[in-house]
């Protein structure tokens, strides 16, 4: 392994392969390149990403039982997006994709545009709109799925849940988060 060889051997070789490869890219995004041009269709977006389950079993796109009433009953004020492809095994990967919205022509993302692009809460903003992350996910305050400092500088407000509330089981933790999204669009209206 490079990382065990002898100093004189590792620096050249990992200068070498740093060379040859893509750095990662850590800083502010891009601005939002456009302002909207009409008033916003709606009062709150509010998204929900759970790339943990096949859309495919959710009720809302004909898995049985039905294990999605509430989302079902609100009709056309919700917006679907249906089944969709994850675009890696992990969480970070899909997150990343939606936040930046990278394309498939982007991919592989050679541009490192994942993470200098606009995320979504900048559009949010840009568009008027107050941009809330409530993550249960993660057990610390850090930016969790490839998100930095200079995303979360951006938000309106930050909730990392089971870091708030770690002693909360596990199953809850959603049901939190649903009392959060209530609680931000109440104080929002």
């Amino acid at each position: 392994k490079v990382s065990e060889s002898p100093t004189p051997y590792r620096v050249p070789l990992v200068s070498a392969y740093a060379k040859d490869h893509l750095v990662p890219y850590y800083g502010e995004r891009d601005p939002v390149p456009f302002a909207p041009q009409d008033n916003p269709l709606a009062n709150h977006i509010v998204f929900v990403m759970d790339e943990s389950i096949s859309g495919g079993l959710l009720g809302i796109n004909g898995g049985h039982p039905d294990t999605t009433p509430r989302l079902a009953a609100l009709g056309d004020r919700l917006l679907n997006y249906g089944i969709a492809s994850s675009a890696s095994n992990l969480s970070s990967t899909s997150n990343l994709a939606f936040q930046s919205g990278l394309r498939p022509d982007q991919v592989p993302d050679l541009e490192l545009r994942s993470l200098k692009n606009p995320n979504v809460f900048s559009f949010l903003q840009a568009a008027g709109f107050s941009a809330y992350l409530i993550d249960d996910q993660v057990y610390s305050g850090r930016p969790n799925n490839l998100m930095t400092r200079f995303d979360l500088d951006k938000l309106d407000g930050h909730l990392p849940l089971r870091a708030r509330e770690p002693d909360s089981p596990i199953e809850q933790i959603d049901f939190l988060a649903i009392d959060e999204v209530e609680r931000i669009v109440n104080a929002t209206e």
